[in-house]
C-alpha cells in the first residue's frame, strides 16, 4: 500500500541532490531543512492522505484531478507516494474517512493520520526524505486537461467544483 500526499513544491523533498540539500546541515546529524513541513500542514492534528493499492499513473492522475477541483485555479499540483511501511514503521495510526473532493471514488481512497504531535510530524518527515519517497507533478495545462476529462466523464461531481475554477474552465 501506498499513501499519496498533495504537496506544493516536491524540490523541497530533493534532500538527496546537492543542489537542495542546504550546506550547513551534515546527512550525518539526522536533521532535515525545515521546509519539507510547510507540506505536512494538519488541520487537528490530523494529514489528509489517499490511500493506493498500487502506483499508477492512471489513479495518481484521478486523485491529483479531483484534489485540483476543489481549488480556485488549475496551476499545477504536485504529491509525495509514501510507502505505508512507513507509517507503521512510526506506530502512526491511520483513520479512514470520506474525502470532500468532487470525486466520490477518490473520496472513497481518504484516510487521515491522526493523532499528530509535532514530533511526530518531523520523524514522518525524516522518514518520507530517509525512504527518499516519490514525487510527482501535474503541470497546469494537464491538470486544465484532465479537469475537462474529468467533468466530461462524469467522474467530478459539478456542484462540487470550486465555482471560480468552472468559471475559468468552461470560458477557455
Amino acid at each position: 500500500m501506498w499513501l499519496l500526499r498533495k504537496i506544493e513544491d516536491k524540490d523541497r523533498w530533493r534532500y538527496d541532490d546537492p543542489d537542495f540539500h542546504p550546506p550547513w546541515i551534515s546527512t550525518e546529524s539526522g536533521e532535515i531543512p525545515a521546509d519539507p513541513l510547510q507540506d505536512l500542514n494538519t488541520k487537528n492534528n490530523q494529514l489528509s492522505v489517499y490511500m493506493l493499492n498500487e502506483v499508477r499513473a492512471e489513479l495518481v492522475d484521478r486523485i491529483l484531478t479531483a484534489l485540483a477541483a476543489t481549488r480556485n485555479n488549475s496551476q499545477k499540483i504536485e504529491c509525495l507516494i509514501i510507502p505505508e511501511e512507513i507509517i507503521k514503521y512510526l506506530n502512526l495510526e491511520l483513520k479512514r474517512g470520506k474525502g470532500g473532493t468532487p470525486d466520490g471514488f477518490v473520496n472513497e481512497l481518504h484516510c487521515d493520520i491522526v493523532q499528530l504531535t509535532a514530533n511526530k510530524l518531523v520523524e514522518l518527515a525524516k522518514a518520507v526524505i530517509g525512504c527518499k519517497a516519490e514525487s510527482d507533478r501535474r503541470t497546469g495545462d494537464q491538470i486544465r486537461d484532465l479537469l475537462i476529462k474529468g467533468v466530461q466523464e462524469g467522474r467530478l461531481e459539478q456542484s462540487k467544483i470550486n465555482p471560480d475554477l468552472k468559471k475559468r474552465l468552461l470560458h477557455n
